[in-house]
């Protein structure tokens, strides 16, 4: 009797054990950079988004810029997309957007640059209409050039709050913009336009999605699931004390 009873005991405590966590990284659906720019080095970007570049290399900029025969006034975004419609409606932890990414300067400034988050609810793909979206600001990271040359550093925005949002509101894609006032942030890319000859840099990660999920819905029973389980082995107990008795 004291065996059974111990058993129901424990059973009972690991079914009330502290929640349970799962971690998951789910890689990037679509990337890209969108731009809107004019050909002069006076005449600032009218805020209407011109084109978008699915490239290796996710910029996020503001600034002039020159080539062998023209001066460009540009300011850049850059867009990550990830599918979330699977985890809708489940109890985030934690969430963070993680990757690699540098400064990236024509003028050779060592300088460190910030790049501003944001995160909205999407439709998937790299739009100009992405450009300009409102959205949740996450919060700021630096991005230094290296001096011994080109490199990517690995950062992190923690978007629990934000992201739990979306999946509440059952959004089926999460979108990150990221500017700068500054140039230019470079985020090392996850995929590419196939029709291009851009391949993604497989020396560093593309951006990810790293969540880890509140899993205590499943890990801790109803109490009338833990009475019944008890109430079964008693039962159990006593079926085979009768038994013996019998014999």
């Amino acid at each position: 009797m004291k065996k059974v009873i111990l058993f129901s005991m424990v059973l009972s405590a690991s079914c009330l054990t502290s929640p349970a966590k799962a971690a998951i990284s789910v890689d990037v659906y679509r990337d890209g950079y969108i731009e809107d720019f004019t050909r002069s080095q006076v005449v600032p970007p009218d805020g209407i988004a011109d084109r978008i570049s699915d490239t290796n290399a996710l910029l996020a900029s503001r600034g002039e810029f020159f080539d062998q025969f023209n001066a460009f006034n540009v300011d850049s975004h850059a867009i990550m997309t990830f599918d979330v419609s699977f985890y809708s409606g489940q109890n985030l932890l934690s969430a963070f957007l993680t990757g690699y990414g540098t400064r990236v300067d024509n003028r050779g400034s060592l300088d460190p640059i910030s790049g501003e988050f944001y995160l909205y609810s999407g439709d998937g793909l790299v739009g100009l209409d992405d450009f300009n979206v409102p959205g949740d600001f996450l919060g700021s990271r630096s991005f230094q050039m290296n001096s011994a040359g080109f490199n990517l550093d690995p950062f992190q925005v923690d978007v629990t709050s934000s992201l739990q949002d979306l999946l509440d509101s059952s959004s089926s894609f999460a979108e990150f913009r990221v500017e700068s006032e500054s140039a230019s942030v470079f985020i090392n890319a996850g995929e590419t336009d196939p029709s291009t000859f851009f391949s993604v840099d497989t020396r560093w990660p593309g951006p990810r999605l790293v969540l880890e999920f509140d899993q205590s819905a499943t890990a801790v029973p109803e109490p009338a699931t833990i009475l019944m389980l008890g109430g079964g082995l008693l039962g159990g107990f006593f079926r085979k004390r009768k038994q013996a008795l019998v014999k």
